[in-house]
């Protein structure tokens, strides 16, 4: 039997492949290009959760209830915003992806000058460890959408299992 931490991680390398993708496209000069980055970046940590319990539910050959879908989806997303901070950092480092703080004064050129002072507050904060951890926790409630949701599209036949035999 393939232990759920197995699920997590292969749902959370998907869910990191997707966020890459969005990294790649995000574009502060071209508010479509964000827009689209912005729902693949959805997309992806939905996906986290859906691809856990997929693997979870297919591999073993069980249905998990809601609950236990959005737990695996919440770690899933929380796994995949670590996963691509770590790989993001060594991106930017390689030079492959380019510097934050670089794409953070494009923006701010960019902006009309009301916006402009409220970035300027606020627009370290998502670039380091802080901003790490505001990314697994939103990353984590939003993969628990897609555990969830993927526990009610993946289920394996039989009556649905009870709060009391989904814990077993």
């Amino acid at each position: 039997m393939t232990g759920k931490w197995t699920s997590i991680l292969i749902g959370a390398l998907a869910g990191t492949l997707a966020l890459l993708i969005s990294t790649v496209l995000s574009d502060p000069t071209n508010p479509m290009g964000n827009i689209a980055s912005t729902a693949i970046c959805c997309l992806g940590v939905i996906s986290a959760g859906l691809v856990a319990v997929w693997h979870y539910a297919s591999t073993n050959g069980v249905t998990i209830a809601g609950g236990e879908g959005a737990g695996m989806g919440a770690a899933a997303g929380a796994v995949a915003a670590i996963l691509t901070g770590l790989l993001s950092y060594a991106l930017i480092a390689a030079g492959i992806l380019p510097d934050p703080e670089v794409v953070m004064e494009e923006m701010l050129r960019n902006m009309p000058e009301d916006q402009r002072a409220m970035a300027e507050r606020f627009g370290g904060i998502g670039t380091g460890p802080l901003g790490w951890i505001i990314n697994a926790v939103i990353y984590a409630v939003i993969g628990a959408i897609g555990g969830a949701i993927g526990a009610a599209l993946f289920k394996k036949g039989g009556p649905d299992p009870t709060p009391r035999e989904a814990g077993r």
